[in-house]
């Protein structure tokens, strides 16, 4: 097992633990499964972002938008969530890493930078 992959379970179950002492999570407040199956990909999304930002701080934070997302989303709608979930967690991933090297900036329909 790498050393990021030791990390990645130790935070994991460390985040599971806090969150059960302080909080419901998504899938113990959602009636709809929709919560279950998010935390069912989360491992799944926290090393996507984990493996595009290099900090499980940022990786964290990006599930957690992830999550906000999905709960926005008609689920009835969503053929495939874990390939939805982690395309929602990547590009949020890249979206943080580009904002912190300063290199993003919105770019018009055309594909032009906006001013």
């Amino acid at each position: 097992m790498s050393p990021a992959t030791t990390t990645l379970r130790a935070a994991s179950r460390t985040r599971a633990a806090r969150g059960a002492a302080s909080h419901a999570g998504p899938a113990e407040t959602d009636t709809s499964g929709a919560g279950a199956a998010f935390e069912a990909h989360r491992p799944v999304l926290l090393g996507a972002a984990y493996r595009i930002l290099g900090s499980l701080d940022d990786a964290e934070d990006v599930v957690q938008e992830a999550w906000l997302r999905w709960s926005e989303v008609d689920h009835t709608r969503v053929e495939a969530p874990r390939r939805f979930l982690v395309k929602v967690a990547s590009r949020l991933a890249i979206d943080r890493l580009r904002l912190a090297h300063g290199g993003a900036r919105p770019t018009s329909a055309h594909g032009c930078r906006n001013r």
